[in-house]
């Protein structure tokens, strides 16, 4: 992958606790400032934080799902570059299948590598 500015600021959000410490951890690794939250909810309360360069969130989530997020974040927050992943296929994707976020989604289960080659195109936009 390339190594470009790894300084970026990364909002990892997932409601799999497991899968959350997962992405947050390989992305810390390697050089990103990486904050974590377990729901949409959380994950605003850090952008009202922090400065955050990328929000990496799961699609599928009690409550609100990453598409509100996204949306959300993307009205509130427009420097914020958003990228998300679901391990599920289903009527909510149908339902936003002409979405960009949709085009762009990384599928789960996804390795180290795909990953950081994700985060590192999004920051060459």
């Amino acid at each position: 992958p390339l190594q470009l500015n790894t300084k970026a600021v990364i909002l990892v959000v997932d409601d799999e606790e497991s899968l959350l410490n997962l992405s947050a951890d390989i992305l810390f690794q390697n050089g990103f400032q990486v904050y974590r939250a377990q729901s949409a909810a959380q994950a605003l309360k850090v952008l009202a934080k922090h400065q955050i360069d990328i929000l990496f969130s799961d699609v599928i989530m009690p409550e609100m799902d990453g598409y509100q997020l996204a949306k959300i974040v993307q009205e509130k927050y427009p420097d914020v570059k958003i990228q998300l992943t679901s391990g599920y296929t289903g009527d909510l994707h149908l339902k936003n299948e002409n979405n960009p976020w949709h085009q762009g989604l990384l599928n789960k289960p996804y390795s180290s590598g795909v990953l950081l080659d994700t985060i590192y195109k999004l920051l060459e936009d």
